[in-house]
């Protein structure tokens, strides 16, 4: 499912990739990588509440990986908190100063 997910994300089929990635997580939901990519999805389908969602759960799993924080500085973006969208980046990158 995960594959698949991927392939529909490459190819703007973002609905798709969204019921990919879910079937995925409910297969694994300890995977931070699953959430991230449908949180990713999600933001491409203009969906910035379930995007911070899963980019909450994603954090929660791995709170140290970078790319975590920036889905959720992205869902913060696309709901217009530019405050809370600034503290997600900054905390990414105190885990990856290099991102930057």
């Amino acid at each position: 499912a995960k594959q698949s997910g991927t392939a529909a994300f490459k190819a703007g089929r973002f609905d798709d990739a969204v019921a990919h990635f879910t079937t995925a997580i409910e297969a694994d939901p300890q995977s931070h990588v699953l959430f991230s990519n449908r949180s990713a999805a999600y933001a491409k389908l203009e969906q910035y509440k379930a995007s911070l969602l899963d980019a909450n759960q994603c954090i929660k799993l791995a709170p140290t990986w970078a790319k975590g924080h920036s889905r959720r500085g992205a869902a913060y973006v696309g709901l217009r908190n530019w405050r809370q969208a600034i503290v997600a980046y900054e905390e990414g990158l105190t885990h990856e100063p290099d991102s930057a």
